[in-house]
């Protein structure tokens, strides 16, 4: 593949396992959710920031405080905080990463002490 190439190859951030998730967002990590208002009624992390990830384009400025910090995104299967972890490392966003989806690191952390 020749640099060129790389270059158009879409930025993607690490998938965590839940784990790697909690065990981030105890050492400082900023736990972002990407669900709609309604999916976060339904059931959400108190130390959570809501931005449903179809306001994001509009919305992602908002995160600049925590520019440098890791950014733990999640949603309901991780395919949209996969998108939006894109979204934020296109704009410069350093420490983005992906910690799937809701279910999988609320059961996590049920049996966990995180």
């Amino acid at each position: 593949m020749t640099a060129s190439a790389e270059s158009f190859l879409p930025l993607i951030p690490k998938l965590l396992s839940p784990e790697e998730a909690w065990e981030i967002v105890a050492n400082g990590g900023i736990l972002i959710d990407v669900r709609t208002p309604e999916e976060w009624a339904e059931g959400f992390f108190a130390e959570a920031i809501l931005l449903d990830a179809r306001e994001f384009p509009s919305r992602f400025e908002e995160l600049l405080i925590h520019k440098n910090e890791t950014l733990v995104l999640f949603c309901k299967s991780g395919v949209r905080s996969e998108k939006v972890g894109s979204f934020l490392l296109s704009k410069g966003f350093p420490l983005v990463v992906n910690g799937g989806g809701f279910s999988e690191l609320s059961a996590f952390k049920e049996n966990n002490s995180f």
